[in-house]
């Protein structure tokens, strides 16, 4: 998955090819692909700040981290797991939580779901990295 260039990655058949992916950046003008009645639809929004984000797992119950990046976008339920496209193709991460009194979100690093798949592809089971 990882690379150092992405570009087209995005048109191929969805079946064959997983678009590269890479770190967000401060400043970097993204797309999330958002969900409306059925339509995916593109909408803007900009990297405001990328940093480790501390949050209480739902099921388990527990805090954890997740390098992340904070979006200057609104998110409503549902939006959670919608793709974050840079410009030039990569995916930069997954939609999670929309922040309390603005209109910010915040994203989990593609970098860091990666990390979280071969985790569990490897059968570990600390893929949680609960914080004390």
């Amino acid at each position: 998955w990882s690379s150092d260039v992405c570009s087209s990655d995005l048109d191929a058949d969805p079946g064959t090819s997983v678009p590269a992916s890479r770190a967000p950046k401060v400043g970097e003008h993204v797309t999330v692909l958002l969900l409306r009645n059925g339509v995916v639809t593109p909408t803007s929004a900009q990297v405001r700040k990328v940093s480790t984000i501390r949050f209480r797992d739902a099921v388990a119950g527990t805090m954890v981290e997740r390098a992340g990046a904070v979006l200057s976008i609104g998110i409503v339920g549902g939006d959670s797991g919608a793709p974050v496209i840079g410009d030039d193709g990569c995916l930069l991460g997954l939609m999670f939580a929309n922040a309390k009194d603005t209109a910010e979100s915040y994203a989990v690093s593609a970098v860091e779901v990666q990390a979280l798949l071969a985790a569990t592809a490897s059968g570990e089971t600390t893929a949680q990295r609960p914080v004390c």
